[in-house]
This record gives structure tokens, sequence and C-alpha cells, in this order.
């Protein structure tokens, strides 16, 4: 059987009241949730990062065209393909 641990007491889940088995599994989607809003952070980070290393590119060139600096982000995921 499915143990629960709160605090110090280890309790079997199938004996617990529904009432307190839809808590527990509204914690645990809450869990999942904050995982993946984790993970969300982390694409995000990584998206600002190279956001950044545009930025520094398109500083330090000249003659960087408007189009250019625009489209760059369509033309870099026209070259990733998954199958």
């Amino acid at each position: 059987m499915p143990k629960v641990v709160i605090g110090q007491s280890e309790i079997d889940y199938e004996k617990l009241p529904n009432a307190a088995k839809l808590i527990i599994n509204s914690i645990k989607s809450v869990d999942a949730q904050v995982s993946f809003k984790k993970e969300e952070i982390k694409v995000l980070g990584a998206a600002k990062a190279m956001y950044a290393l545009k930025l520094q590119e398109i500083i330090e060139r000249e003659n960087v065209s408007e189009e250019s600096a625009e489209n760059w982000i369509n033309e870099l995921g026209d070259t990733i393909k998954f199958d």
C-alpha cells in the first residue's frame, strides 16, 4: 500500500478518508505545476541569454539592417527540425 508521510507520521493512503485523499491529490497537482514552472523558468532564462548574445552581436557589428535584427529568431527556428 502507498504510504503518506506527514511530519513524523506514516499513514496508509488507502486508510485515509476521501476528503484527505482529495487534498493529497491537490498537493500532488500543485507539486507537478511547481516543477513545470521551474522548468519553464529555465527555458525563459535560456531565451533571455540568447537574446543577450544577439544584442551583443548587433552592438559589436556595424551595418546590421533592421530586417536582419527583427527576423533572426524566425530564421533560427527554421533551422531546427524534429522527426
